[in-house]
């Protein structure tokens, strides 16, 4: 039992478990599942990607264990998504 929590763990599985868990409820009850994200949305969508950003930020700046070209490429990807979260 305990490798298989493992894999799930490692792999993400519960990530992609829980994307088809919301696409079926999404889909079979649609009313009832917006009024419950619905209040889930700004907590989701902004603080969540607040927290994203910034931990790419201080992965990239951060640059321990990479080449400069690919911190480079790090922050090139970091600074087009930043502003996307405060529009």
């Amino acid at each position: 039992m305990r490798k298989a929590v493992e894999f799930a763990v490692e792999n993400s599985l519960l990530m992609v478990l829980g994307a088809l868990i919301a696409l079926i409820w999404a889909n079979t009850t649609p009313q009832r599942y917006d009024a419950v994200v619905h209040p889930l949305h700004f907590a989701v969508n902004d603080v969540g990607m607040v927290f994203f950003f910034g931990l790419a930020v201080k992965e990239s700046s951060a640059g321990r264990y990479t080449p400069a070209a690919w911190r480079a490429r790090q922050r090139r990807g970091t600074a087009a998504g930043a502003p996307v979260v405060f529009v």
